[in-house]
């Protein structure tokens, strides 16, 4: 038996260490000064135990963004996607297939405020969102 993770490692962790590596941080060096600008900054995050942030796009036809992510785990998981306040008020959500056409999904919830939205994705799935701005 060959394995790529030792024995017990769930799929979850292994895509987790996969997505580290193949993302490197990079270092830039510069002086010390006050700066403007937030430590850390992202055009969206996506943060669930599980949950793979594949892809962010502009919708094909223009209206909205795409953001597809899958789900390692072998039970339904979910996670809360958080996007940059320069994309202005979220005025709808909805599931797509993987040629962006609507369908029936699981509803989108409002984690708060402006804290972000819940999605919920199946057992060992790929789900797709279209997102869509004021």
């Amino acid at each position: 038996l060959i394995a790529v993770v030792p024995r017990g490692f769930d799929r979850a962790s292994a895509a987790a260490i996969g997505q580290a590596f193949n993302h490197q941080l990079f270092v830039v060096g510069t002086d010390v000064h006050d700066g403007k600008w937030p430590n850390e900054n992202a055009f969206v995050t996506c943060n669930g135990d599980g949950v793979v942030f594949d892809c962010f796009k502009r919708a094909e036809d223009g209206n909205g963004f795409i953001v597809r992510l899958h789900n390692t785990k072998n039970e339904d998981a979910s996670c809360v996607v958080r996007f940059n306040q320069m994309f202005g008020t979220l005025a709808s959500v909805e599931t797509v297939d993987l040629l962006e056409r609507p369908e029936e999904g699981p509803a989108v919830k409002a984690a708060g405020s402006g804290a972000g939205h819940v999605l919920t994705i199946a057992a060992e799935s790929i789900a797709s969102f279209r997102f869509a701005f004021q």
